[in-house]
């Protein structure tokens, strides 16, 4: 079986925890993966990511990157920039795939210098709220539309911040949109995808994000690009 290194949220109960949803996890083994959870407190997480040899990086969601709301979590998440940061330089060297979903879709748009809007809802960038809602997303790569059979995708959606064309990296292509935001690039050249969706958690097409990630999983959408 494959492995998969999964980063984790950091959470302040009378200590400094690292947690992670256990949806990642029962999402993962169905798509018979190995999870392999990747503390915030090591000096080199590459060096641990190499030991265990990890086939896929995954960035998980949670609070926002520190780089751009330093302290609006209420919690130090710096470490965490720092130890995703670590894996992002580690497996663009070795060409490992990246799967970044929601806050790492996020911090890898900011590490390929691009930018991220706050409060997209109350800054009038988006007409609709993207928190706990469902919303269709429109595929605008053809590949990925082949690849899928279908043209649009119903996801959930927990995030105020979002990624337009505008504060896109430039070297990220969109592969999804809605409502003005990019809901999924990849890379113009490496392995890595970013989702602004939560494949791991229920939506009405279930069995489409499946598809979506395992084609992710083949290579399918970097190979066919």
């Amino acid at each position: 079986m494959k492995r998969i290194g999964i980063s984790m949220c950091l959470r302040h109960e009378h200590e400094l925890q690292d947690c992670l949803n256990h949806s990642y996890v029962k999402f993962l083994r169905q798509l018979e993966l190995v999870p392999i959870l990747i503390p915030n407190r090591i000096d080199e997480p590459h060096s641990y990511a190499d030991l265990l040899s990890i086939d896929y990086l995954l960035l998980s969601g949670g609070t926002d990157t520190t780089e751009l709301v330093d302290g609006r979590s209420g919690i130090d998440i710096s470490l965490r920039d720092k130890t995703e940061r670590n894996l992002i330089g580690w497996a663009c060297d070795k060409k490992i795939p990246i799967i970044g979903i929601c806050r790492g879709f996020h911090l890898l748009n900011v590490y390929f210098g691009g930018n991220i809007h706050f409060d997209i809802y109350g800054q009038g960038i988006v007409t609709n709220s993207h928190v706990r809602c469902n919303h269709d997303v429109m595929l605008v790569n053809e590949t990925v539309k082949s690849l899928l059979g279908v043209e649009r995708l119903v996801v959930n959606s927990y995030h105020n911040n979002g990624i337009t064309r505008d504060t896109l990296a430039c070297s990220l292509l969109e592969i999804a949109t809605s409502d003005g935001l990019v809901e999924c690039a990849i890379h113009s050249e490496l392995p890595i995808c970013g989702i602004q969706w939560h494949p791991e958690r229920d939506c009405e097409s279930a069995t489409i994000n499946n598809l979506f990630f395992r084609k992710l999983l083949e290579g399918s959408f970097w190979r066919q690009k």
